[in-house]
């Protein structure tokens, strides 16, 4: 039943970014006001704000819990899109969409999901969200261009504002576990600083960056290459259908693969190159269909595939008391790379033409597959709840005598509740020590 919940929550977040990306360009070149520059602003603005608050809220829903900062972000995105629905120019539409942005969730909602699970089916549970998040991509491709005709883009946005509410109350059933850091400054630069030092952080922050980036980018030029290459607008549902289960197929097979073997890394390697090899294609400018649908089958795999495994790695890497620091920076990075991808792409698509962009987001990419080349594979290590009396031992005893225990990697006591969060090694981990230390009485 949570998981169920969660995947609905991240549905109907992912819907609200997505659902416009294949229909935006087009929908909103005769708006009073349109230019290049506030259309990429109104498909990255969302990111900027997003960006600025997830990391002091995925902060804050470390001290107070994640269910107060999810329910308020996802009101305020419903309202935000119905601004946007309401909006008459593209600067009224720039400043809807930026007020979807502030409900910014995705870290508290992120670290939620790694509080209710533990790392033996984490794995399994991050790469269920990111096949639903592919899910979501595919039915927004589908869906932008299918219901334009119903109340173009206002319909758009009022759908993602009933869905938003509805996603609010749903969150209500989740459980909610005990804050472990309820106590010290709502906001926390010195946090922030040593969250990004912990091994793993960084290359995975960066990643989600750099794919949302070009994601934005790419739908500011493909939607009108196919127009340009005789695939009329009624005709893009079919092809992204077609290239998004051609893609997402085999990407979400082999998570499952790389997960198992614990291979996160290697796997994102490969999806890079896929990434590289679409951008390729298209910046050869040909206009066969087909040349569409390899094209975009290699994007998708190579997206589908870091979008699964980008937040595991994270996951394993994050320190537990600071879970929601880390992924508000993961969120933020997502974001803000949203927003830059969408600033700068359209001033490059209009410089260098669809092909130059092309081009320019193939060479991004493989300078991110050189920098993952020098990224290590995480430790194997996994999550583990235990009880424990707060009478035998102050919090800082425990702690101090838990990472003692032979095996164990990292120890956080809720000081609201009677629980350690622990990672330990699951063949060095001594369970009689452990055990002993935990059966201890006061006095």
């Amino acid at each position: 039943m949570p998981i169920a919940i969660i995947l609905a929550l991240y549905a109907s977040r992912m819907m609200g970014l997505f659902i416009v990306l294949p229909v935006l360009a087009l929908a909103t070149a005769g708006m009073p006001g349109y230019s290049p520059l506030l259309l990429g602003l109104a498909i990255g603005v969302y990111g900027l704000t997003q960006a600025v608050l997830q990391v002091p809220l995925g902060q804050l829903s470390d001290r107070i819990g994640r269910f107060k900062i999810v329910f308020v972000g996802l009101l305020v995105f419903a309202l935000g899109s119905w601004w946007c629905a309401q909006a008459d120019t593209m600067l009224e539409l720039v400043l809807g969409r930026a007020l979807q942005g502030a409900g910014a969730i995705s870290s508290s909602l992120l670290a939620w999901v790694v509080d209710l699970t533990g790392e033996e089916r984490r794995a399994r549970v991050m790469a269920v969200i990111g096949i639903s998040i592919g899910l979501t991509f595919l039915a927004s491709l589908v869906l932008g261009p299918a219901l334009m005709p119903w109340r173009g883009l206002s319909g758009l946005f009022e759908l993602t504002a009933g869905l938003a509410v509805l996603a609010a109350l749903l969150s209500c059933l989740l459980p909610r576990p005990a804050p472990i850091r309820a106590l010290g400054a709502v906001f926390s630069a010195q946090r922030v600083a040593e969250v990004w030092r912990a091994p793993g952080v960084a290359s995975s922050v960066i990643g989600v960056g750099l794919l949302h980036a070009v994601l934005m980018a790419l739908f500011l030029a493909l939607p009108m290459q196919l127009v340009d290459a005789g695939i009329v607008a009624d005709d893009h549902t079919g092809l992204y259908m077609i290239v998004m289960l051609l893609g997402a197929v085999p990407a979400f097979l082999a998570t499952g693969w790389v997960e198992a073997r614990h291979r996160l890394v290697s796997g994102q390697r490969v999806a890079i190159a896929g990434l590289i090899a679409g951008f390729a294609l298209l910046a050869l400018g040909l206009n066969q269909y087909w040349m569409f649908v390899l094209a975009g089958a290699l994007f998708f795999f190579g997206f589908n595939l870091l979008e699964a495994t980008l937040p595991s790695l994270l996951a394993k890497a994050a320190p537990i008391r600071d879970r929601g620091t880390a992924t508000g920076l993961y969120a933020s990075v997502q974001f803000f790379g949203a927003f830059v991808g969408g600033l700068l792409g359209g001033p490059l698509l209009g410089a260098l033409g669809s092909s130059g962009l092309f081009v320019a987001l193939a060479l991004c990419g493989c300078i991110w597959l050189a920098l993952r080349y020098r990224t290590a594979e995480p430790p194997r290590l996994r999550s583990r709840v235990v009880g424990i009396d707060l009478s035998a031992l102050s919090v800082d005893a425990w702690e101090t005598q838990l990472r003692r225990v032979t095996g164990v990697a990292e120890a956080a006591v809720s000081p609201a509740g009677s629980v350690a969060y622990l990672k330990v090694s699951k063949d060095a981990l001594d369970e009689s020590e452990l055990a002993d230390l935990l059966n201890q009485r006061p006095g």
